[in-house]
C-alpha cells in the first residue's frame, strides 16, 4: 500500500515520507453508563486520581483520543466555575 502511495505522490509532484499504520482497534471498549458512574464516584471520593480517571475516559473512547490530560486541564483552567457554583 505504502508503494502504491509513493508512486502516486511521485506521479503528483507531492514531496515527503509516506507511511500508513493500519487500525489495530478491533473491538470498542466495553464500558456503560454504569461503568462511568462508578468511576465518577471513585473519583469523587478521592478513590482515583485526576489522571487516572481521564485516562480511564480517554481509553473508553469517551474523551478524544489526541487529547492530553495536561490540555483538558489548561482547558478546565480556561473554563470558568464550575456549574455547581453558579446561580
Amino acid at each position: 500500500m505504502e508503494k502504491a502511495l509513493r508512486f502516486a505522490a511521485d506521479w503528483q509532484g507531492i514531496a515527503g515520507e509516506i507511511s500508513i499504520e493500519l487500525n489495530r482497534d478491533f473491538f470498542p471498549p466495553n464500558f456503560t453508563g454504569s461503568d462511568l458512574t462508578a468511576w465518577v464516584a471513585a473519583r469523587q471520593s478521592g478513590e482515583v486520581s485526576k489522571e487516572l480517571f481521564f485516562s480511564v475516559l480517554k481509553y473508553s473512547e469517551w474523551v478524544q483520543d489526541d487529547r492530553t490530560f495536561e490540555e483538558e486541564q489548561e482547558a478546565i483552567s480556561n473554563d470558568g466555575p464550575p456549574l455547581s457554583e453558579l446561580g
